[in-house]
């Protein structure tokens, strides 16, 4: 049987025989049973106050007869002796970080005949905490509200510790390496970031950090940039349209990334003008040395699809033998249509173009003209050749 707590058991028990059975009685006394818990703290430097209590259950017969011996070891060194002695109910060691056991021996000086009993604990003191950590910004000084400021913990040990950032703006942050966009500036020169770190022994360290923000002088944040357009659009497919920034009232920033939608061009044209081909929206980022950002209001360009003529017709024709050649694309309200032969110069308008032409090698263009812009087909080339005689029988 085993027992939780001290006291008297009784026990009644049967002896059987083939004849006979025969009862007995008797009463086991235990006279304590063995327990201990501990508590630790963050002590002076290295070490830690690690305090070791007495949770035996005592029989009231026992109480002030009781001996406990309190010890530990780390790893596999030999037991230390804290302190022993008649009654002794706590004991306090200070240890520097390990994996240690902790024991009690207690046993009775009245009850001569009870085995001595042992508790035995495993606590591990983890190191203490060393509090560090750099910033990793792309910007120093850092532009306010526009650069994300990285914090890298260096702290050690590498787990087991919790944190708490405070970013001196009346913020604070619980990650282990945030992010931190400050959103206004510091009073002083610099925002002092300071981080504490804290095991679960409750054991802290400090550190800190500062770092300069500035002011974002390539606006204010209430009137935009804008873009201006040169020639002003709709203008014809192919015909660039010259985009330039303006930021009315600030300095022109040294950087430009400039973007159609949200795609950024590259490779980087960081220059205050773009030329531009194609229909969209764009728009372009100014910056600084300090990752201030300015950007510009988008700008709608669209540009005037040219007309696409194609020359449809025989390439191979007969002397002073009439032939067609007509236009893939009708003329009608708003486009016209223009023929230019070589050799020969422009040869007619329309939709249709009548020719009759000695024996020689001639290429056409058709030019389409709609909306104030001008589409060209691809060269067309008419061979024109001697009649084959009759064969005669």
């Amino acid at each position: 049987a085993s027992f939780e707590e001290a006291g008297v058991y009784p026990f009644n028990y049967f002896v059987e025989t083939d004849s006979c059975t025969k009862g007995f009685h008797q009463n086991v006394y235990i006279p304590f049973v063995g327990d201990m818990y501990y508590s630790v703290s963050c002590g002076t430097g290295s070490l830690y106050d690690v305090t070791l209590f007495d949770h035996s259950n005592i029989f009231p017969l026992e109480v002030g007869s009781m001996y406990n011996s309190y010890a530990y070891k780390e790893g596999t060194n030999s037991w230390q002796t804290i302190v022993a002695g008649n009654s002794v109910l706590s004991a306090d060691a200070q240890l520097p970080p390990g994996d240690y056991q902790f024991r009690e021996i207690i046993y009775s000086t009245l009850t001569t005949a009870a085995p001595p009993c042992t508790t035995i604990v495993n606590v591990n003191l983890p190191d203490k905490p060393n509090a560090d950590f750099e910033i990793v910004s792309p910007f120093i000084p850092a532009c306010i509200n526009d650069v994300v400021v990285h914090l890298n913990n260096l702290s050690t040990p590498a787990t087991g510790l919790n944190y708490v950032w405070d970013f001196e703006d009346g913020s604070t942050n619980y990650q282990a390496n945030p992010d931190k966009v400050y959103g206004f500036l510091p009073l002083s020169p610099e925002f002092t970031i300071t981080l504490t770190a804290t095991s679960s022994a409750g054991c802290t360290d400090i550190t800190q950090n500062t770092i300069e923000i500035q002011d974002n002088g390539l606006w204010d944040g209430v009137i935009k940039p804008f873009l201006s357009s040169s020639p002003a659009p709709p203008v014809c497919m192919g015909t660039p349209i010259s985009l330039t920034y303006f930021n009315p009232g600030s300095p022109t920033p040294p950087s430009f990334t400039w973007y159609q939608g949200s795609i950024p061009f590259t490779p980087v044209v960081s220059s205050s003008s773009f030329d531009v081909t194609q229909s969209g929206d764009y728009w372009v980022m100014g910056s600084d040395e300090f990752g201030c950002l300015a950007p510009s209001e988008p700008v709608s360009i669209y540009f005037t699809p040219l007309p696409t003529p194609t020359i449809i017709g025989n390439p191979a024709q007969c002397d002073s033998v009439p032939f067609t050649l007509t236009s893939s694309i009708n003329a009608a309200s708003g486009l016209s249509l223009e023929w230019e032969r070589s050799p020969g110069g422009v040869v007619g308008s329309g939709s249709t173009l009548f020719q009759t032409l000695p024996v020689g090698t001639y290429t056409y263009i058709l030019t389409a003209t709609q909306n104030g812009c001008d589409g060209v087909s691809v060269p067309y080339t008419v061979t024109v050749a001697s009649p084959v005689d009759t064969p005669t029988v």
